[in-house]
């Protein structure tokens, strides 16, 4: 981000280079209020199905151990090996007062990593790594974990699909304030080195509340360092009831991030990541619904290509439309069409026209035509158990572990939201762990089904 009211002696002047960075990245969870542990689950002891299930669909945070073991990314994106590879690539490092992007060759922005005092490090937070031949390698070095088998963005081409996969590189102390990501969307977020520190906050907290923006003085900056030094104690001090989760990544694990989600972090030493957003059938109503709202032409264009290419799709986007009365651009007078589209829709992820029609060869189906067992919650509320004909069966479900729902005690003036206790997936000592929706059974015998067509 640019900062243009911080003169350049002034990025280390509240001292985060010395010892009190080191205090504030050494320091433990605070226990203030209701801090919980984000769960942990081993991706050998579940499957994509009861991922779905218990993770996914109910929207519950967690950081995944051994789903990324066999990336070559974990040896070759050393920060000292891309040098041979990436030298005088130019990354993305931030943006000017205009909103135009600030680009860094790879080689000087290592030399400031090394060099650097500032309290908040510039982060490479790298968009279209694909841009470049060097770039485009990288891409080759990992792979989505397999928990996370769909996007159903890739039904728009790859112009008009919103940006979704970033590749980063956090010097120790960079980082992002809370926020939550962009129409619904979930995350996964992949560490190949270093460390990561992330908060989060259930979708309910208030904005405000959650971003502390009360809990700071003029004379205070709000910087990720700075938000986990005093403002996230504050809230906590005064809000007891909140619940706050809280975890370390470490290298090789993937953490997951449910839709709406809030969530910060905080790199804890130089740290090299890749993180994509994306639509799955535990996120696509959520998804839908902002879509047709916050980008009109979009949600055109998304809907045109679920047309022709996934019907059932359509038809969950036509049955939410006829539910709440809404009226997509196209059949919307010039007046209401005009009105409708927002700013957003003159961006270059937007730039195909109305006119422009896909065919298959455009889109990229790996992500969305996928074998798994996943049904799509809407089909599976509507069908008895065993009723579903499977197009593209997985492979036979391994049994995984029991969990158990009991109620939160009340937080602030937020819906109350349940928690689980489980075999699968630790809180603190093994117990309590977070969940938005305590009635997500396990996948019944025989349901391996997906509902996307060819």
């Amino acid at each position: 981000a640019h900062r243009t009211e911080i003169r350049p002696d002034e990025w280390s002047r509240f001292g985060y280079a010395g010892p009190r960075g080191d205090e504030v990245i050494a320091r433990p969870s605070e226990r203030y209020g209701r801090t919980l542990p984000i769960p942990r689950i081993r991706r050998s002891e579940v499957t994509v199905e009861e991922f779905f299930q218990r993770f996914a669909l109910p929207r519950r945070p967690c950081i995944i151990e051994g789903a990324m073991s066999e990336w070559p990314a974990m040896t070759r994106w050393d920060i000292d090996k891309l040098l041979d590879r990436l030298r005088h690539v130019a990354f993305k490092v931030g943006e000017d007062d205009r909103g135009r992007t600030l680009r860094m060759k790879y080689k000087y922005f290592v030399d400031y990593m090394r060099q650097q005092r500032d309290d908040s490090p510039l982060y490479l937070f790298e968009t279209r790594a694909e841009n470049s031949p060097q770039g485009q390698d990288l891409l080759s070095d990992y792979s989505v974990p397999d928990l996370f088998p769909h996007d159903l963005f890739d039904l728009v081409n790859a112009d008009a699909k919103p940006p979704f996969r970033w590749w980063c590189i956090g010097p120790k102390r960079s980082g992002t304030t809370v926020h939550n990501d962009p129409l619904g969307t979930a995350a996964w977020n992949a560490v190949t080195h270093g460390s990561k520190r992330w908060v989060l906050f259930e979708p309910s907290a208030p904005s405000r509340l959650v971003k502390g923006k009360d809990f700071r003085t003029e004379l205070e900056d709000d910087e990720a360092i700075m938000y986990f030094d005093f403002i996230l104690p504050r809230i906590q001090a005064s809000c007891p009831d909140l619940p706050v989760y809280e975890g370390v990544q470490k290298a090789g694990e993937v953490i997951f991030v449910p839709g709406e989600w809030w969530h910060g972090v905080l790199n804890l030493e130089d740290t090299v990541a890749v993180t994509q957003n994306y639509v799955g059938y535990d996120n696509f109503d959520r998804v839908w619904e902002r879509s047709r709202r916050e980008r009109p032409k979009l949600a055109y264009l998304w809907m045109r290509n679920m047309r022709k290419f996934a019907p059932q799709l359509f038809e969950r986007a036509s049955e939410l439309n006829r539910r709440d009365g809404f009226r997509m651009r196209n059949e919307q007078g010039p007046k209401q069409a005009s009105g409708a589209v927002s700013s957003s829709d003159s961006s270059s992820s937007e730039s195909s026209s109305d006119s422009s029609s896909d065919d298959e060869a455009d889109l990229d189906f790996s992500h969305v035509r996928v074998a798994t067992g996943i049904v799509p919650p809407w089909l599976a509320a509507a069908q008895p158990s065993g009723a579903l004909t499977a197009l593209w069966p997985a492979a036979p479900a391994k049994p995984g572990p029991s969990f158990e729902a009991r109620p939160l005690c009340p937080a602030t003036a937020a819906p109350l939201l349940p928690m689980a206790t489980g075999t699968g997936a630790s809180g603190p000592a093994g117990g309590p762990y977070p969940a938005v929706r305590p009635n997500a059974a396990p996948l019944a015998a025989g349901q391996h089904v997906v509902v996307q067509a060819r």
